[in-house]
């Protein structure tokens, strides 16, 4: 294809013109807004190991007496769950990230052992408390859903 000096002319004409038009437009983007929220964000995170130190504290568990014992505490269960939902990965991806970082966790676990933490019922106790405990640390009114579907139950 051959370029012409008329269809070139009139290709940087074109330019000029949506060059023009982007230099009227104002960058309303509140940076300031962003940066506050994106310190509180970091801040939380910061107190979350405390949040969950404290949302599995509140849970009276009797010792295993017969059986394996387990390979984590319910505290590392919750960190390795958040851990995982956090990296948005499926649960092999997760256990071959986690793998990389396992001189800094100090945990070696299967893609199994990830999926069994979702059927953990005091794991599931556990990130509940998490959420009331973070309910009342925002001084909100607590009419919010778990599921994430806006509906609650006021029993």
């Amino acid at each position: 294809m051959k370029l012409m000096v008329k269809s070139a002319k009139e290709m940087l004409a074109v330019l000029d013109e949506t060059k023009e038009s982007f230099k009227d437009r104002k960058c309303t983007y509140p940076y300031t807004e962003w940066e506050h929220r994106r310190a509180q964000v970091k801040e939380g995170l910061h107190r979350l190991p405390e949040y969950i130190h404290q949302a599995v504290e509140t849970i009276n568990r009797e010792e295993q007496k017969m059986g394996r014992p387990p390979k984590l505490d319910l505290e590392k269960k919750v960190n390795l769950f958040i851990l995982v939902r956090f990296l948005n990965k499926s649960n092999r991806n997760a256990e071959e990230s986690l793998q990389y970082f396992q001189p800094l966790f100090g945990v070696d676990v299967s893609y199994k052992y990830i999926e069994r933490l979702y059927g953990d019922p005091e794991v599931k106790l556990a990130l509940h408390n998490l959420f009331v405990l973070l309910l009342k640390d925002e001084k909100t009114s607590g009419d919010y859903a778990g599921d994430g579907t806006g509906y609650f139950c006021q029993c």
